[in-house]
């Protein structure tokens, strides 16, 4: 994709999330995103079938910036090197990720936030603790918890 295409997307979503988090995502129309954006309605058709199309685009996006942060999972051959007594990596760097986007955050976590994105992190949360999880009872052979 050529920098002129990845500039047009990147407005488009940035015009996407200042109006959804200014009105909502219900009735906002095309015609409002390429208007803040300042790029023509034909422009944004040339990229997304829709607003629906462009928001789970958008949505994919900030999760595919996400998974960029945190490290593979590991491979059973290193679980020796990767320290369990603080916090994962991956969750601190999620965490930053999240607080330098905090407005963002905030609102799609709100009441009027949109509950696909909500789904996806929390799914990825969960992910992300399974795999310590996974991580724990591979290196260490003792439980996890003792049932009485």
């Amino acid at each position: 994709m050529d920098l002129r295409m990845k500039r047009t997307r990147k407005m488009l979503r940035d015009a996407l999330w200042e109006a959804i988090m200014e009105k909502g995502f219900e009735g906002l129309t095309v015609s409002e995103v390429c208007e803040r954006a300042m790029i023509n309605r034909a422009t944004f058709y040339r990229h997304y079938e829709d607003i629906n199309d462009l928001l789970l685009r958008g949505i994919d996006e900030v999760f595919d910036e996400i998974y960029a942060l945190g490290e593979p999972a590991y491979p059973p051959e290193k679980l020796a090197q990767y320290e369990l007594t603080g916090p994962p990596r991956n969750f601190i760097l999620f965490i930053n990720f999240v607080g330098e986007r905090a407005e963002f955050f905030r609102f799609m976590l709100s009441d009027r936030g949109l509950p696909a994105f909500i789904t996806r992190l929390r799914a990825y949360v969960e992910e992300l603790i399974l795999e310590r999880i996974h991580v724990s009872l591979r290196r260490d052979s003792t439980p996890l918890f003792r049932w009485s």
